[in-house]
């Protein structure tokens, strides 16, 4: 357990497996039972990016991270679908601007043969 690194962090592990004295893991284990529960998938989440960790989840907060999970990757591919079609686009315009400018280096070539008239 003390491998996974979000265990690791929990005090709650630190505290069963450092703590002999059962008066005081009894007063740590009453003192987390009235912490604030997480309840938004936003909160698993500090500031500074690292994930908050309760061993125990129960099955509402799994279903929730489940579903953003899900979302997530929904989105990602749908990002990745909008991102290949704009490029194809783009590919499309850089052909077609390509196209007109041989166009009208093909005129201006055309133009210079042509010879000037002079009218009288």
């Amino acid at each position: 357990m003390l491998r996974n690194p979000l265990l690791r962090k929990s005090s709650y592990l630190v505290s069963f497996l450092s703590e002999t004295d059962p008066k005081l893991f009894s007063e740590i284990r009453r003192k987390g039972s009235k912490e604030k529960k997480l309840a938004k998938l936003e909160e698993f989440w500090t500031l500074d990016g690292k994930v908050k960790c309760d061993p125990i989840i129960n099955e509402t907060e799994k279903s929730s991270v489940n579903e953003f999970l899900t979302i997530s990757e929904n989105v990602k591919k749908k990002l990745k679908r909008q991102s290949d079609d704009i490029i194809s686009s783009i590919q499309k315009l850089s052909s077609s601007i390509l196209d007109i400018t041989k166009s009208f280096e093909t005129l201006e070539n055309i133009q210079s043969f042509i010879p000037e008239v002079k009218l009288i």
